[in-house]
C-alpha cells in the first residue's frame, strides 16, 4: 500500500506542469495547481484556505472521482515535501486507513488545527477595530478572515456585521447603520464601500482646488 502511494506520487509530479501552469483555469483554459502549502509553524487558516483551493482544483480538473490512491497522491505531491515526511509519522489504525482519502485528509487537517481556545479566539474577533488609515476592504477582510477560527457557526455573517457597525472609524456612517431595522452584511459592506470612496472622491475634489487656488 505505502509503496503504491509513493508511485502514484511519482506518476502525479511527472505529470504536473513544472511551471504550474495546469491547474484552475486561466486565460489558456488551463486550469493552475493550488500553491504550495507552508503545513509547518501555525497554518490553522493556511490549511483551511488551502484545502478549499485544492477541493476547486478536483472538480475542475475532473478528478472528484479519482482513486482514493490518486487522490492520496495528488494531495501529498501538491502540499509539498514535508507532506510525506508528515504521513510517515501519522499514526495509523490499518493500513486500510492509510489508504483512504477522506482519513487522511483528517490527519492533516488535525496537525494543521491544533485545538484552540474558542473563548480566545472569539476575544481577539471582538477586539478588532479599524485602525486610523485602515482602509475599509482591510477591515472587513480582518474580520472574516477571524471569524473562521471562531467557530460562530450560522451567527457568523451577523457578528461580522455587528463588528463592522462598531468599530469602522466613521461615526456619521456608524448612526446611519444603526438606524437600518434588517441590515444584512452585504448591505452593510456596499454602504460603507460607498461611503469610503464618496469621501476619497470628496478629498480629491477639495485638494484639486487648493492646487487651483495656489
Amino acid at each position: 500500500m505505502y509503496l503504491d502511494v509513493l508511485i502514484q506520487v511519482w506518476r502525479v509530479a511527472e505529470s504536473l506542469d513544472v511551471e504550474g501552469t495546469r491547474y484552475k483555469r486561466n486565460k489558456d483554459g488551463r486550469v493552475n495547481k493550488p500553491p504550495t502549502l507552508k503545513i509547518k509553524g501555525v497554518p490553522n487558516v493556511n490549511w483551511t484556505k488551502w484545502y478549499n483551493t485544492f477541493g476547486t482544483f478536483l472538480s475542475a480538473s475532473g478528478l472528484d472521482e479519482a482513486t482514493e490512491k490518486r487522490k492520496i497522491a495528488l494531495l501529498l505531491n501538491l502540499i509539498g515535501e514535508d507532506a510525506q515526511e508528515l504521513m510517515n509519522n501519522f499514526v495509523w489504525a490499518t493500513a486500510e486507513e492509510r489508504g483512504n482519502f477522506r482519513a487522511v485528509v483528517n490527519k492533516f487537517k488535525d496537525y494543521c488545527q491544533p485545538l484552540k481556545n474558542i473563548t480566545i479566539e472569539r476575544f481577539n474577533f471582538n477586539s478588532i477595530v479599524q485602525r486610523e488609515g485602515e482602509t475599509f476592504d482591510s477591515f472587513v477582510t480582518e474580520l472574516q478572515n477571524k471569524a473562521v477560527t471562531c467557530e460562530f457557526g450560522t451567527l457568523k455573517e451577523g457578528l461580522i456585521r455587528d463588528r463592522i457597525v462598531y468599530g469602522i472609524r466613521d461615526k456619521v456612517l456608524q448612526k446611519r447603520l444603526l438606524r437600518e431595522p434588517n441590515l444584512l452584511l452585504a448591505d452593510c459592506i456596499q454602504y460603507c464601500r460607498a461611503a469610503e470612496q464618496s469621501e476619497r472622491q470628496a478629498q480629491l475634489f477639495q485638494n484639486g482646488v487648493k492646487m487651483e487656488q495656489e
